[in-house]
């Protein structure tokens, strides 16, 4: 896998971390680009057949035709496919996070006691893990209270819609969920910003949807919530770091 890059070669795991993370990302973006050039016309399956083999139930095959041929169809299909890419690259996140937070542990205590803490998830939700981190690294709390110089969005609010997002995305069928209306309808108009720049709602005003244009910027904007944190937690171990480019291959 060819990389450039500019960094001190003291075996920086906060960058291994950050490696490891976009290659997920690398796969996502190259199927969001597969998805957006794809017609959709294809055989499909919803028929299912079973039966059972030495007393337990099996699927045996499937049957059925499906044409999306109309344009409405395609960008239906297609925007429920970005959305569920987009749930994945934020569990993508939720893991980059959870090994930050274990990187730090191991750092400054026994490596089997910070695996324990971790894996008894001490803390309970995305948002104590950035808390954590934040505690840890002061540019990122820095750089998560002000917008971005390439854009009007704080990171802090960023992460509190694509956190519910995600929820509503993989537990709600993409259906907007009463919370997350309470964020985007709030006086303060900084999440319906953030909502308004990488996704939208259907005609129904019920589910969320995008489309290529917000996906790409949405999976860029979730590595550029990433770098940030990879920046922070180098300098909080004196790791020199200045990345101008990364080729990531598969």
């Amino acid at each position: 896998m060819p990389v450039k890059l500019i960094v001190k070669e003291d075996s920086n795991p906060y960058y291994t971390i950050f490696e490891t993370f976009l290659k997920r990302q690398a796969i996502l973006n190259g199927t969001v680009q597969v998805v957006s050039h794809s017609t959709l016309k294809y055989t499909g399956a919803t028929n299912y057949s079973f039966h059972r083999a030495n007393g337990d139930p099996m699927v045996t095959g499937s049957t059925f035709e499906l044409d999306i041929s109309k344009p409405v169809e395609v960008e239906l299909y297609k925007s429920y496919l970005f959305m569920s890419l987009f749930a994945q690259s934020f569990e993508n996140l939720e893991h980059f996070l959870k090994e930050n937070v274990r990187c730090h542990l191991d750092h400054v205590m026994p490596e089997k006691k910070a695996n324990e803490i971790v894996s008894k998830n001490m803390f309970r939700s995305n948002s104590e893990a950035i808390e954590i981190i934040k505690s840890i690294a002061p540019s990122v709390n820095a750089a998560f209270k002000r917008n971005l110089s390439f854009t009007n969005i704080k990171l802090d609010d960023w992460f509190h819609i694509v956190q519910e997002i995600r929820h509503c995305v993989v537990h709600q069928d993409q259906t907007v969920s009463s919370k997350l209306l309470e964020l985007i309808e709030a006086k303060n108009k900084a999440k319906r910003v953030v909502y308004d720049a990488y996704f939208k709602t259907d005609r129904n005003e019920s589910r969320i949807t995008t489309d290529i244009i917000k996906i790409q910027k949405a999976l860029r904007h979730v590595s550029t919530y990433a770098f940030v944190i990879l920046e922070g937690m180098s300098q909080t171990r004196d790791y020199r770091l200045n990345i101008f480019e990364m080729k990531v291959g598969l």
